[in-house]
């Protein structure tokens, strides 16, 4: 048994307190204890599980690092899974004191035990059933005499026309895009049906289960129904509480539907017939259910032969990160993998963009290091049609990386100070561009639970946009400024419809193109643009500060505090400009702009305590679309000056994503200009 890693030593004290309730003193280091629960197996670990058997024991113990807790896309998403759950309560007709929300576990299954036995027909959420150290709360359990209805809460979209639950390859395996919400149903039936067993053992019980999902097709009637379940904070945990007239909504949860069906294949699961097991779970079900329940319940560490999936663990400590959190993945490259220390320094083959190359086949040949690859893993070639493939790419990141002169020989030509930049290729496609050139980028969200009447569940709506504009002089110089019409509600509509495709009303197969069809700036870095930072990746967050840090014209321009008053902003006032440029402790390294952008409670006169009261809110900073899909939330529930505050921060934000662009422009527009 481990509790932070195979070479520290420590002890364990085991102390009883009662059958459910165990006490675990764990000492790790001198003078350091710490005092845990008894864990039991839940939907979250069986999910974990799934994923991974070593991550189980990463996220039991919370001394290492979980990047799912920081990720603020993730937390959106959560967000508008407790607003879909408790619309479904409202549905099933659900009130407090049939609300489970106790987080013991004896005490959520007293309650449970005593709302079960109290009616022949009662609808439960967050029933609780414990059947060996397995345990699960049941987002809705409907119990109609002695049919047991297990309805599991997803605010995954379903479009009964076109979705399954089997594949169409393989109609023995569970489709994929399905898989881990039926599993999580299927798990759940094991437990409630076992756990029911046993406690009444002279009776019986049919149980089925359901999902519970949001409904493309179906059409939201009321305006806003996400606002009618704030999002409440305690600590580290999440709830959605009703607002008055929440109870009224009964009707308006047409847009959630229930399956029937994935009863037949829960069963399935539970048999072991499904033919993905072998692979996914390498036992049958039930085997699986058992190893991983001891395993996690024991706190025991396996070990799982490291893979292409580990790219994706969140279980990591990412760059410049201080908060003293153990690293997984550290642990399992230098357990599994056997890396040395100084492997770590070694660029992987997880760097790789894997759409040009096989990390899969690469990783199946033993080699994890970029160093070692002399064949990318697949058969067929993509081709560049004068510009960077897929494949060149990785080739062009496998030689920087290892500065292997026989792989950059035919790169060298366009490779300037540390970065490949196709200045002819620029040049060629760049000439064609009709000025002015509109940098626009549009922040949009979509929820489960729709903000406006008329919509289905996640149909996507722009909520704000911004527009930079660069204008050129016929002697080459050129200005720049930022820029909105929003009153001119149809000059813009128009104006967008000028510059993208759509689809054609009359022959939906085909696009109508605007007279100047945006050109994708993501595209234009792909073909003829590389950073060794960029690690086979081009986002606008990615190309920026590669951009950045390659020109020393970018450098030296917007150091100087010139944007607001000589480049002209519609957030930013011309008394009070802003750098836009500045560098890091080393002095080389310039700072991500996105890293300087102001939080939330920089426009409100708050005191240390408010803002330390609801961290979550008052220190937010919104850098990235996750952040800002949160704020566009928050903006449903906020008072006159939080509002104000959020507008500000969300604004700032996507004026950024637009300069971001125009810095990107300027970098590829002068050097064309100079070489």
């Amino acid at each position: 048994m481990s509790i932070l890693s195979s070479i520290e030593k420590f002890s364990l004290i085991f102390v009883i307190e009662s059958a459910s309730k165990a006490l675990i003193t764990v000492s790790v280091k001198p003078n350091y204890k710490r005092t845990m629960k008894e864990k039991l197996f839940t939907k979250s670990a069986f999910k974990v599980a799934l994923t991974c058997p070593t991550q189980l024991y990463y996220y039991r113990n919370h001394e290492y690092a979980n990047q799912n807790l920081e990720d603020e896309f993730l937390q959106s998403l959560a967000e508008g899974g407790f607003q879909v759950g408790e619309l479904a309560k409202v549905y099933y007709g659900i009130d407090s004191a049939h609300d489970i929300k106790s987080l013991d576990y004896d005490e959520s299954l007293r309650q449970t035990k005593s709302l079960f036995d109290g009616s022949t027909y009662v609808n439960i959420a967050e029933a609780a059933f414990r059947w060996d150290n397995c345990f699960v709360r049941v987002d809705i359990l409907e119990k109609v005499g002695s049919t047991i209805n297990i309805i599991e809460v997803k605010a995954k979209s379903w479009d009964e026309r076109q979705d399954h639950f089997m594949g169409k390859k393989d109609p023995q395996s569970v489709d994929g895009g399905i898989r881990e919400y039926v599993y999580d149903a299927a798990f759940q039936k094991y437990v409630v049906a076992n756990a029911l067993k046993e406690q009444y053992p002279g009776q019986h019980f049919m149980v089925h289960a359901y999902l519970m999902m949001a409904d493309k097709t179906a059409v939201a009637d009321v305006d806003g129904i996400n606002q009618y379940f704030r999002i409440v904070k305690h600590g580290n945990r999440t709830e959605a509480v009703r607002e008055p007239g929440a109870e009224n909504l009964a009707s308006a949860a047409h847009i959630l539907k229930a399956y029937k069906e994935v009863d037949g294949v829960c069963d399935s699961i539970i048999a072991g017939l499904t033919a993905e097991q072998p692979a996914l779970m390498n036992a049958t079900f039930k085997e699986f259910v058992d190893q991983m329940s001891h395993i996690y319940c024991d706190n025991r560490k396996v070990d799982t032969p490291i893979n292409a999936g580990c790219k994706k663990c969140p279980f990591f400590v990412p760059d410049g990160d201080t908060s003293g959190s153990l690293d997984g993945r550290h642990e399992c490259f230098a357990g599994a993998g056997h890396f040395q220390e100084t492997d770590f320094s070694r660029p992987m083959v997880f760097e790789l963009n894997g759409s040009g190359c096989s990390i899969k086949n690469i990783m199946g040949q033993g080699k994890m290091f970029i160093d070692q690859v002399d064949d990318l893993g697949i058969k067929k070639e993509t081709v560049g049609n004068g510009f960077l493939s897929l494949q060149d790419r990785n080739w062009l990141q496998i030689g920087m990386a290892t500065n292997h002169e026989g792989t950059l020989r035919r790169f060298r030509h366009n490779i300037h100070d540390g970065a490949y930049i196709d200045i002819a290729g620029l040049r060629r496609e760049m000439s064609s561009w009709t000025y002015p050139l509109h940098m626009i980028d549009f922040e949009t969200s979509r929820v489960a639970l729709p903000f406006y009447k008329g919509l289905h569940p996640y149909e996507q709506i722009a909520f704000q946009f911004s527009h930079h504009v660069i204008d050129m002089n016929s002697d080459g110089t050129y200005s720049i400024r930022h820029e909105s019409s929003e009153p001119d509600r149809q000059e813009l509509i128009d104006f967008i419809l000028t510059i993208t495709r759509h689809r054609d009303p009359d022959k939906r197969s085909d696009y109508i193109h605007g007279d100047r069809d945006m050109v994708d700036l993501c595209k234009i870095v792909s073909d003829y643009y590389f950073h060794p930072s960029m690690k086979g990746r081009t986002s606008i967050k990615v190309s920026l500060p590669a951009v950045l840090n390659s020109s020393q014209f970018l450098q030296q321009k917007y150091s100087q505090p010139i944007y607001g008053s000589l480049i002209p902003s519609l957030n930013i006032p011309a008394s009070e400009p802003i750098a836009w440029i500045k560098m890091m402790d080393d002095g080389k390294t310039v700072e991500n702009p996105y890293h300087l952008l102001p939080s939330v409670a920089s426009y409100l006169d708050l005191s240390e305590d408010q803002i330390e009261r609801e961290p979550d809110y008052y220190d937010m900073t919104i850098a990235h679309g996750g952040a800002a899909l949160t704020a566009y939330s928050k903006l449903q529930f906020s008072d006159t000056n939080q509002s104000d505050a959020l507008s500000k921060a969300l604004l700032r934000y996507c004026e950024l994503d637009t300069m971001a662009m125009v810095f990107i422009w300027e970098y590829f527009y002068n050097m064309i200009k100079n070489n």
